[in-house]
């Protein structure tokens, strides 16, 4: 059995350093997801009464088995290639992200092509990201999809681009808690103003400043857009 276990912050609060934004939610998982504002439909979407028979989720759900501070925190096992859950939070639409989370595994063997384990964005438009394991990588990637930037390590407009790790080398071992934090700007469109930046246990591991993220094409079908935006977290175990 594969398992994460996490604690989660949005926003700008940071291991090693003062909070640079507003806070859109602080979750330690204490109270049950519902409650909480996290949606748990993706347990069963056709059950008229998802919010009350999953107010803890399923997978991932809500644990008393080991957690960074208090008495829960988030479980998810990882079993087989695809586990295909996950619980979302809604906050106010943003272009500009911080992002905290307490991340410990257990028995964990990362998947190729990807362990997926977060998602951002609106849900409507390109490009969105996913928090990551690329390629069976023990190291946190960020990944674009359908984004427009055309510097290295992307391949161009409308192509997805993995951001791996290019200032430091944190490698994720078991039964550890690391603090891993994420930044992620969009740009302003036609501008080359977008960062992506990420840290794990306060060391900067990746940094891409610079970037045109974001086209400059309002609305398109598969493309990406300038009208992109973050207003949205999903936990995802798959």
């Amino acid at each position: 059995m594969r398992i994460l276990i996490l604690t989660v912050a949005v926003a700008a609060l940071f291991c090693t350093s003062q909070a640079k934004a507003a806070v859109f939610f602080d979750e330690s998982f204490e109270s049950t997801l519902t409650s909480s504002g996290w949606s748990t439909g993706s347990c069963n979407p056709t059950d008229p009464n998802w919010a009350t028979n999953y107010s803890d989720g399923c997978n991932p759900a809500r644990s008393t088995d080991i957690a960074h501070s208090g008495t829960h925190s988030l479980k998810g096992p990882y079993i087989g290639l695809d586990s295909g859950n996950w619980v979302d939070h809604t906050y106010t639409t943003t272009t500009e992200i911080y992002h905290r989370f307490w991340y410990r595994t257990h028995a964990f063997t990362y998947n190729n092509p990807g362990t997926k384990n977060f998602f951002v964005g609106d849900g409507v438009h390109y490009p969105n990201f996913w928090i990551n394991h690329y390629a069976g990588s023990r190291e946190f990637s960020v990944y674009t999809q359908l984004g427009s930037d055309t510097q290295a390590p992307c391949p161009g407009e409308n192509h997805d681009c993995i951001y791996v790790p290019n200032t430091a080398s944190v490698p994720i071992n078991d039964d550890q808690w690391y603090c891993v934090e994420d930044h992620i700007k969009l740009n302003t469109p036609g501008v080359a103003d977008g960062v992506v930046e990420m840290w794990v246990n306060g060391i900067l591991t990746i940094q891409y400043t610079n970037r045109t993220i974001r086209s400059t094409t309002p609305d398109c079908n598969s493309c990406s857009s300038s009208n992109a935006a973050f207003n949205f977290e999903r936990i995802f175990v798959q």
